[in-house]
């Protein structure tokens, strides 16, 4: 598998409806593997406002989606800055994409930032988003990919306060 630093990354997506949106009912999400994976999310925050990171158990997620899931963590630097960690990629998303992120942080990703964007309003809502992404780094022949990232927390916190997000739980389907 070639490195990362050998693509060339230019992603095309930023913040805009027609790409990124949150999402708080599963009829929302018109993908079914993204759809299993939220479903899965949502019946672990039994009515928090996420689950705990803890709580993500590789037994319970769909069975389709483990070669594409990834967990990111959420590292809170000083000044509110947010660093976003890869602690595990699916082994079918990494051969999709070309490359292993496993245990890169994304500013190492070139061309990561608007990913990291995404990430950052995720952890700043505590809310779970889908974005539909047109695919141009890859040397792959997929043009597009989509993907549902939800929200994991360390510990619980009390109705109506802001949770802090530690960890991201993504799947990602190149199309």
């Amino acid at each position: 598998m070639e490195d990362a630093s050998s693509h060339a990354f230019e992603v095309s997506d930023q913040l805009s409806e027609d790409c990124y949106r949150e999402v708080e009912r599963v009829e929302e999400i018109s993908d079914p593997m993204l759809a299993e994976v939220f479903r899965y999310w949502h019946s672990l925050a039994a009515g928090r406002a996420m689950p705990l990171a803890r709580e993500v158990d590789p037994l319970g997620l769909p069975r389709r989606a483990l070669g594409y899931i990834f967990l990111v963590d959420v590292e809170h630097r000083e000044a509110g800055r947010l660093r976003f960690r890869v602690r595990l990629a699916g082994t079918h998303a990494v051969e999709q994409a070309g490359f292993d992120p496993t245990g890169r942080y994304g500013e190492e990703v070139p061309g990561s930032e608007p990913v990291a964007a995404r990430m950052a309003n995720a952890v700043a809502s505590g809310r779970p988003y889908v974005a539909d992404v047109p695919l141009t780094w890859s040397s792959r022949n997929y043009k597009r990919y989509v993907t549902l990232v939800c929200p994991l927390a360390d510990e619980d916190v009390a109705p109506g306060a802001a949770s802090k997000v530690t960890r991201l739980l993504a799947v990602i389907h190149f199309q």
